[in-house]
Order: C-alpha cells, then sequence, then structure tokens
C-alpha cells in the first residue's frame, strides 16, 4: 500500500504518509483508470476504512482517529461560548443502518462464489451488499469491515460553525457540551471546512457523525 500511494503521488507531486497499519498491506492489483490521485487515495481509504486528506503537497492516509506516528488525534470540545449555529443535525438517523456488510468474491479453488460478512453492531435485521464481487477473500473481508465501520460512523449527521479554529481534524473526536438534550455527547468528525470572509470573518464547519456514549439519548 505505502509504495503504490507514494508511487502515485509522485505523479501528482504530493509526498504520501502512510500510517503503519496499512503500510505493508498487500494489494491484489490497482489501476488508475480514469482517476485522479484525490480520486485513486479516496477509494483505497474507502475500501480500508480509513482517512485520506491532503494539505498543500503533502497527504496521509490513516485510520479514523490516529495521527501518521500512530498517537491517537485530540478530541475538540464545542461549547456555545465558541458556537455559532448549528444545521441539519439528527443525532441518531433510521437510514441507512445495517445488521453486516457482505461482500462477494470468487474463490478459485472452491470454484465458487463466496461470501465474507462484518457485523456493525446495529440491531436491525437489513443487511448491505456491494454489486460489485472483491477480487479476493482478503479484499472482501477488508471491505466488508470498512463497510460495516462506514454505516457505524453513519449513524448520525448534522453540522456545527464555530469561530475559526484549525484544530479539529477529520477522524477525530468532537464532544458536544451544553448545546441541547438529546444532541450533546461525543462524535466523529467527518469534514472540517475552514473558511475566510469580510461578512462572516474566519469560521470552522464542523460535519459529525458516528455518535458515541450518550449521543442522541435525552434524559428529560
Amino acid at each position: 500500500m505505502k509504495s503504490v500511494l507514494q508511487y502515485a503521488g509522485e505523479d501528482a507531486g504530493i509526498s504520501v504518509s502512510v500510517h503503519a497499519d496499512y503500510a505493508d498491506t498487500v494489494l491484489d492489483w490497482e489501476a488508475m483508470d480514469a482517476e485522479s490521485f484525490i480520486a485513486f487515495g479516496e477509494r483505497l481509504a474507502r475500501e480500508h476504512g480509513a482517512i485520506f486528506r491532503i494539505s498543500g503537497t503533502s497527504a496521509v492516509f490513516v485510520p479514523y482517529g490516529k495521527g501518521v506516528t500512530g498517537a491517537d488525534l485530540s478530541a475538540f470540545t464545542v461549547t456555545r461560548s465558541i458556537l455559532l449555529s448549528a444545521t441539519g443535525f439528527a443525532p441518531v438517523t433510521d437510514r441507512p443502518r445495517i445488521k453486516q456488510k457482505v461482500e462477494t468474491y470468487y474463490d478459485l479453488d472452491k470454484a465458487s462464489r463466496l461470501a465474507a460478512q462484518y457485523a456493525s453492531g446495529d440491531k436491525v435485521d437489513a443487511d448491505l451488499q456491494s454489486g460489485f464481487s472483491a477480487s479476493s477473500k482478503d479484499h472482501a473481508d477488508r471491505r466488508a469491515k470498512s463497510g460495516a465501520r462506514k454505516a457505524s460512523r453513519d449513524k448520525a449527521e448534522g453540522s456545527v460553525v464555530i469561530n475559526g479554529d484549525a484544530t479539529p481534524q477529520p477522524g477525530g473526536k468532537c464532544i458536544l457540551s451544553g448545546l441541547r438534550a438529546g444532541v450533546d455527547g461525543t462524535y466523529t468528525i467527518k469534514s472540517v471546512t475552514d473558511e475566510l470572509s469580510r461578512s462572516s470573518g474566519y469560521t470552522t464547519s464542523i460535519s459529525l457523525s458516528e455518535p458515541q456514549g450518550k449521543a442522541g439519548q435525552d434524559s428529560r
């Protein structure tokens, strides 16, 4: 994985750092057919449950909540004192929710089509199966695991806009504190957008997912 991403990054003029969890992963076969380097990195990230992000001429390929060195990303807390707005917030959504992710592949030795499953931990009945088969059992296992974890992250949606701050990072934790019962709690940061304008000044928009702990629970 590390060699593939670094080789592809060279043509785009971008240096790539790959976390140790993925660096030695052997890929059966890969090709950038009509894909940009960004699209290629994002596709591999989806298949392996990682985050691929570019800043300037550097890119990183890391697990959710981790930095390239392996250390956990710092949690970021949002309180009323820095909050400007909160929009489209649903701490727990009904869809998409799945019981397990199913990926099929063709086993050459057994001459049959088999399936790999990975449970999401959600208490629903629906399974989600990809429309395209994986190239091997290892590939199917990685895609099933990544898909199940993505389903867990997608159980919440919404965004908060705060006074400009460069601290929050995609994949890290965001703690909403003192905003509203049923919304307060810990979430995973899906994306971060910084904006600078003459009318609003410096603001940061944080898109949230994956409610954890008591997030989405109203005790009133």
